[in-house]
């Protein structure tokens, strides 16, 4: 099961004391992240050890595999007693308290009475010429990390660890050095880029980060204006992830960290930030002006409209919807403002895993909803229809082909193409469907996502994977348990082949058809990953995808009341997680309740191809678990569903033939063709062939691969996958990069 995340003792734990925010609304960041501290965040180490050496450090974790996260936490004042009588008093812990907290009197009598040489505290939302009352108080980024080189030994011997004193470099945190970039989303990264450097600034006034001539910020932004339908500003962005990029990739050309195989890769998952004016949070509320509260609600309507420009400029068409409506403009604008900071920094927070880049794409809204509607709830079981095979690639391609029109460079796209890596989404919008030149991104890339909505999931994400951690075991079949919960025969036909395998591999195989069966299997099994292998659906009135076990719906309610959890949860049923119309997918109740991946579907899926889907993953699970195939459970995921459309192509061409040298030929190719797709570089030449392949295979000038349902698309990867890692893999890693 779940274990908590190791913690290294010269690790920095960061903790916001504040009051709860009890007004949670979807679309409105916690009101406890709308603090100057964000910032702060950014600009201090993770790990005291950055200090000296940020690139020894990064290393360090390459070679021991290693997800080393910002140890950011929210404890709230009722609970700071308990906490800080658990953690005790030897972690270096910097707290950041607000000071307009309601018990801020017991707040600081707290930290008072367990305070340590190891503790600092910074103090915000402070009156002018108020004393904070605190002890060791510092108020800068270059404070804090001037008091921690200047106790070094007093702070070493507290943590009971002997070690070369720290000799910080020569700072180069300034713009003229490295081109501190004038725009915002481009800054994150930028901050990312100096962390692994362990480039800190030591200057007391932490304002000089925020500080660049008013004159040429000025020129910034009526450029932009200017070049509205570029992407000028997205390569201030892409030049702070080049900075980490290269870092890596020095790394791997000096053979500094090895890789186990010459398919695999060191660069980290890239983070990509596609914020998006989801159309179905319109459910939330009703439009009236009778108070403030619905206010809100009116300008969020408005804001719904809003997007940006290739240049990250506000569209002109969003500003010509207000003229009616021009006392809301600075509403619309402050919630649009929170959501990108707020999006920012808990990206900057995701990044702290591996030390990833992140990118922020221009906010998207109405200029996609046509090519999004078309999957609406009440409408997708038409398109998905097999003979709709073609339409559907079409709809699909119309859909990436925009997004990737509207938010992503020429120079983007070439790294996303010539860069091996995965990719960690944030966005509502299926981004698994972004178009490059003519391939999906999910063909080419192993593609993880966490919705946007409702935003406050998305700290929930990390605080869940900065918290706990779990790795794949090489006896995982025997902690496998599939559930059954469908009688009909389209189903019923494929239960005793599965249930056959599970007697050979080991794992476990129920038939649930209601919660309280669904509920005893669990408990008694105790697995680590459960397949529900049922029917999905939707309901329109609450906006919520569930399971069907039986003819009982098992909610996101039932599963968060009964804890229906594993670390890893697979859903072979339709619409649990659809991309218009429902924002309260059920895999959103299994994180609740403890999981950390769930593979979930956008669309209807076909029973017969689905349980192929999910057998193929049972019995490529035997041989990932043992051998050191694939880094992470994203990887295993991703290339089982990839191969599948691959798979489903062959079965075609196969059934065309009649003898069994025929046969025997194309058994060869397609497992050849599925090896050759664990290459990243393979993956685009093997997609554009395909076609030509299939043609001379089967004799028949068709297009074969237009005309199949791409259910490999139907499926999404949710939350963070990539941090899942095979024990197998880690150890072979950890072993070949030891030190002699």
């Amino acid at each position: 099961m779940l274990d908590l995340r190791s913690i290294q003792l010269t690790e920095i734990q960061y903790t916001l004391i504040t009051d709860p925010d009890l007004s949670v609304i979807p679309f409105i960041p916690p009101q406890e992240f709308n603090a100057p501290f964000l910032d702060f965040i950014k600009q201090v180490p993770k790990d005291i050890l950055q200090l000296d050496s940020g690139l020894g450090y990064h290393e360090l974790a390459l070679r021991n595999d290693l997800d080393n996260p910002t140890r950011f936490h929210v404890i709230y004042p009722h609970n700071l007693n308990t906490l800080l009588k658990s953690r005790g008093r030897d972690q270096i812990t910097l707290f950041l308290v607000d000071m307009k907290t309601q018990a801020l009197s017991q707040v600081i009598d707290d930290l008072t009475h367990f305070n340590s040489p190891l503790h600092y505290y910074l103090p915000f939302n402070i009156d002018k010429g108020e004393i904070p009352g605190l002890p060791n108080v510092i108020q800068s980024p270059g404070e804090f990390l001037h008091s921690l080189v200047l106790n070094q030994e007093q702070i070493f011997e507290l943590l009971g660890i002997k070690t070369k004193p720290i000799m910080p470099q020569t700072p180069l945190f300034d713009k003229d050095a490295l081109g501190f970039p004038p725009f915002v989303p481009a800054q994150t990264t930028y901050f990312i880029a100096n962390q692994l450097l362990g480039n800190f600034s030591y200057d007391d006034d932490s304002a000089h980060i925020a500080r660049n001539d008013e004159e040429s910020l000025i020129e910034h932004s009526k450029g932009s204006l200017m070049n509205a339908d570029t992407f000028e500003r997205q390569q201030l962005i892409i030049r702070e992830v080049e900075k980490i990029d290269s870092i890596t990739l020095t790394g791997e050309d000096e053979k500094i960290v090895k890789k186990l195989h010459p398919t695999n890769t060191l660069l980290s998952p890239l983070v990509v930030l596609a914020p998006f004016q989801n159309p179905d949070l319109k459910h939330f509320g009703k439009a009236k002006k009778d108070n403030k509260e619905d206010l809100l609600f009116v300008a969020f309507q408005k804001a719904l409209n809003f997007e940006q420009t290739r240049n990250y400029t506000n569209n002109l068409k969003f500003s010509e919807d207000l003229k009616e409506h021009r006392e809301l403009v600075p509403l619309i604008g402050q919630l649009t403002t929170m959501k990108s900071r707020y999006m920012d920094f808990v990206g900057f927070l995701h990044s702290s895993f591996r030390n990833s880049p992140l990118i922020r794409l221009p906010f998207q809204g109405r200029s996609l909803y046509k090519e999004l509607s078309v999957f609406r709830t009440d409408a997708m079981h038409l398109i998905t229809q097999p003979a709709n095979g073609k339409n559907i690639n079409k709809t699909i391609a119309r859909f990436g082909q925009a997004l990737a029109s509207r938010t992503i460079s020429p120079e983007l796209k070439i790294g996303l193409k010539a860069l091996n890596r995965q990719i960690v989404s944030m966005s509502d919008m299926p981004f698994e469907w972004l178009d490059l030149d003519g391939i999906p991104l999910a063909f080419s890339h192993d593609v993880c996502r966490m919705p946007e909505t409702p935003i406050h999931g998305l700290m929930a994400t990390f605080a869940r994977n900065e918290q706990f951690a779990y790795t794949v075991p090489e006896d995982i079949l025997s902690k496998t348990l599939v559930i059954f919960g469908s009688e009909e025969n389209a189903f019923r036909i494929w239960q005793p082949l599965v249930i056959a395998m599970g007697v050979e591999m080991g794992f476990q195989c129920k038939v649930c058809l209601n919660a309280s069966q669904a509920v005893m299997a669990i408990k008694e099994n105790k697995p680590d990953f459960i397949i529900f292998d049922c029917h999905g659906g939707f309901d329109e009135r609450t906006n919520s995808s569930y399971l069907m076990l039986g003819k009982e719906k098992l909610t996101g309610d039932l599963i968060v009341q009964h804890q229906l959890s594993a670390p890893l949860i697979f859903l072979s049923a339709c619409n649990t997680a659809p991309t218009y119309g429902t924002i309260h997918p059920v895999a959103n109740a299994f994180f609740e309740a403890g999981c950390l991946s769930v593979t979930s579907t956008y669309l209807p899926i076909n029973i017969k191809t689905s349980t192929i889907l999910y057998i193929r993953l049972l019995r490529n699970l035997r041989m990932a678990a043992t051998i050191a195939l694939h880094h992470n459970w994203l990887g295993f995921v991703a290339h089982t569903v990839r191969t599948s459309a691959i798979a489903e192509a062959f079965n075609f061409v196969r059934s065309t033939k009649k003898t069994e040298a025929e046969q025997q030929e194309i058994d060869a190719i397609q497992a050849r063709t599925h090896t050759l797709l664990m290459s990243f570089h393979h993956r685009r030449q093997i997609y554009e062939e395909l076609e030509h392949n299939l043609k001379k295979l089967s004799g028949k000038d068709q297009h074969i691969m237009s005309k199949l349902v791409p259910e490999y698309l139907f499926y999404t990867n949710l939350g963070r996958s990539d941090l899942v890692k095979f024990e197998v893999f880690t150890r072979n890693l950890k072993a070949l990069n030891a030190f002699d």
